[in-house]
């Protein structure tokens, strides 16, 4: 059953339990602090507080669609755990089951409260989060609310951002951070919001916001993630493919579009990025290498010792080794003295392959496509290849962002611009 058989008896706005719950959702997700329980660390969990409450309020709501697909997605670990049952990862294996567990409920959670809003909050409220994170960077670079930041920062993280000295010699000041662990995170909940605020606008000047926004982001950020939201207006298809679309629109998208394209690879590359690109086609960038380059590598190693079922979820005493050696080949010292090296593998679409193999990988690309296309109202590959280019540039495949971030797409791409905003 679709997202949009829901709304059929929303109201309106949502009461306004249901939207500080909402709101202290987002900020948890935000912020990602986690409550540091020796065991079974709960990550992110002002926002488990919040979905479980949201999961209870909408519990008659939890349509026969929603049981079978939890069910489903909470399988495709467990052949990859029971392998390697026996070996000395296993506590760490039900560790990550659990908060994999967590992740998916609260996000799903999250995602069926906003399917009740109106299109016109859903927009004002991603419109409203993307506002905060840009002028709450350009603060941070122009004032002292950096101090604020930082504070909550060092009280909030045990492990904090050690690399300002990098950006300050790459980009000439510090990166902001706001409120969060480091700036990658930053970059992509910006890139989620003006994502979801642009696939939800019905303003004809959607689009020319969106890449004045992105391009003011990456510049104030610092990170060649947020302009995938260039990649955007190829994306929302706002006339049917069965529609006959006159040659003069067409025309008109296509000079706009090459328009588009040249400002991006001639002018805001260039002056957002030009350090940054430098380091990354000389190898010495050494997050890029961490978040690009070593992963599918690892990931080919792993597959090469269990390609069925990969090394299983959180295996990270088992991947210490391989991890530490491939860092070294590129002389990559970025998290290389942690307690586990595979902690460094900060990318999640290689480490859902790395973590499930072949079998347990191609399961999860049709679950995302299957749950796509249930809740999304018939959108399938969007959402999902959204989400991978996101899970780029993050590094926890059971943390309860990645997941918030693939059902934040399938409620954005799910709900089709009004016959009068088509153009």
């Amino acid at each position: 059953m679709q997202m949009q058989s829901d709304q059929a008896n929303a109201t309106g706005a949502p009461t306004p339990q249901s939207l500080f719950l909402s709101i202290l959702f987002a900020l948890g997700m935000y912020t990602g602090a986690a409550l540091p329980v020796q065991q079974f660390p709960l990550p992110a969990f002002v926002s488990g507080f919040a979905g479980l409450c949201l999961l209870f309020i909408h519990r008659r709501r939890i349509l026969a669609s929603h049981i079978p697909l939890l069910i489903a997605i909470l399988s495709i670990p467990l052949p990859g755990i029971l392998a390697h049952f026996q070996d000395a990862s296993a506590t760490q294996r039900i560790s990550g089951y659990v908060q994999f567990a967590y992740s998916i409920t609260i996000s799903l959670a999250f995602c069926i409260e906003l399917s009740t809003w109106p299109r016109r909050l859903l927009t004002k409220f991603f419109g409203t989060c993307a506002a905060i994170i840009f002028f709450g960077c350009l603060l941070e670079l122009t004032t002292g609310f950096s101090a604020v930041s930082n504070a909550f920062r060092q009280a909030a993280f045990p492990v904090n951002y050690d690399a300002d000295a990098r950006d300050q010699l790459i980009f000439g000041r510090v990166r902001p951070k706001l409120f969060t662990s480091e700036p990658s995170y930053v970059a992509l909940f910006f890139l989620l919001t003006t994502s979801c605020w642009y696939l939800l606008s019905e303003s004809k000047k959607a689009t020319v916001t969106l890449l004045l926004a992105t391009a003011g982001g990456a510049f104030l950020i610092g990170s060649p993630i947020i302009l995938a939201a260039f990649l955007l207006p190829l994306a929302k298809r706002q006339v049917p493919l069965t529609q006959t679309t006159p040659a003069f629109r067409l025309g008109g998208k296509l000079l706009f579009g090459s328009i588009s394209l040249f400002l991006l690879v001639a002018v805001i590359i260039p002056a957002a990025l030009a350090p940054r690109l430098t380091l990354i086609s000389q190898g010495l960038d050494e997050s890029f290498l961490v978040r690009v380059v070593t992963p599918p590598k690892i990931a080919y190693e792993v597959f090469l010792e269990t390609p069925v079922f990969g090394a299983g979820i959180n295996a990270k005493n088992e991947l210490d080794h391989l991890v530490r050696g491939i860092l070294w080949e590129y002389n990559v010292t970025y998290n290389i003295n942690e307690e586990y090296a595979a902690d460094g593998v900060t990318n999640a679409f290689w480490l859902s392959w790395i973590f499930l193999g072949a079998a347990g990988g191609l399961a999860l690309v049709l679950w995302m496509l299957y749950a796509s296309s249930i809740l999304g109202n018939g959108v399938v590959w969007s959402p999902v290849l959204a989400t991978f280019v996101c899970w780029q540039g993050m590094g926890g495949f059971v943390d309860p962002r990645t997941w918030f971030f693939f059902f934040m797409f399938v409620l954005a791409f799910s709900k089709p611009l009004p016959s009068s905003c088509r153009s």
